[in-house]
């Protein structure tokens, strides 16, 4: 981490993608941050000190400082309530078969209606749409399950907030709630604040957030083949307030039947055809 109290200079950066499990993309890049008073921003990225630091390959070299995720601390105020959660959710991820993926027992399906529509929607009632109360504490425990086929980690992201991350590590999460938890793994002092975490291969990753943004938000895996397996579940907050939202934004009229060529039409058709790449590319990697 870099204080913002640095005198001016340049500061050089350098990444890598170190490939994990199913994550075998390999990138690598350089830049200079310069913070430079005189206006000669003329820099030679090829000097790079940081290659004393790391490697190519993404490994670091010895002695290297390396980023610790869990102590990114958010800016100071923004800590999460401290009291018990009014609500608590456990997911065990799972891979059940070739082609498919849960978050919650059940693989999410797109419905044909939207379901921030409410009970005019086919998902609205669905195992993968779950309801929450307004303005509440909500804490998620997810845990890849011992049974599934793969047991690789995921990148967790949920749509409409962000979240503290409260804790991860390896095994199953070995409490029934976060408050039986000891503070040696549930950080509710200053733990990240982000919209998306990591789940660890094998491992149980805990959040919190509060359900104060009214919608149908979603919570997926972020590796494309995993969402269109069916790695989702939709979280629904402010019920009452939807029609209301709904109004406020011109949505059409979901009973009415879409025009032919209209853009929502290209939308359904173009998220159905992903679903359906999704599993064929599933097929070539299960049978190469």
């Amino acid at each position: 981490m870099i204080e913002l109290d640095q005198s001016p200079g340049n500061y050089y950066l350098r990444f890598a993608t170190y490939p994990n499990g199913d994550m075998q993309q390999v990138l690598e890049g350089q830049a200079i941050v310069s913070y430079d008073t005189t206006g000669n921003d003329t820099q030679d990225i090829s000097v790079d000190p940081m290659s004393v630091w790391m490697l190519t390959n993404g490994s670091a070299t010895q002695g290297a400082n390396e980023l610790v995720e869990s102590r990114l601390a958010p800016f100071e105020g923004n800590r999460p309530p401290t009291t018990a959660a009014d609500v608590t959710r456990f997911f065990n991820i799972n891979q059940t078969d070739i082609v498919t993926w849960v978050v919650d027992q059940y693989p999410y399906a797109e419905p044909t209606i939207p379901i921030i529509y409410g009970n005019m929607s086919d998902g609205w009632n669905a195992n993968t749409t779950l309801h929450s109360p307004t303005n509440s504490t909500v804490d998620i425990v997810m845990n890849v399950a011992n049974g599934s086929l793969d047991t690789m980690g995921h990148p967790m992201h949920l749509h409409g907030h962000k979240f503290w991350v409260l804790g991860s590590g390896s095994g199953s999460f070995p409490y029934q709630s976060v408050a039986e938890a000891p503070p040696s793994l549930i950080n509710l002092d200053n733990p990240p604040y982000r919209d998306t975490a990591n789940l660890p291969p094998s491992g149980w990753l805990a959040i919190r957030y509060i359900t104060d943004n009214p919608g149908a938000w979603i919570l997926h895996c972020h590796i494309q083949w995993h969402i269109v397996s069916g790695m989702a579940v939709v979280l629904v907050e402010g019920e009452d307030q939807l029609d209301a939202l709904i109004r406020q934004g011109n949505s059409p009229d979901p009973t009415t039947p879409l025009k032919s060529g209209t853009a929502p039409s290209y939308i359904f058709n173009f998220s159905r055809s992903l679903i359906a790449l999704g599993t064929m590319l599933n097929a070539l990697v299960a049978f190469p």
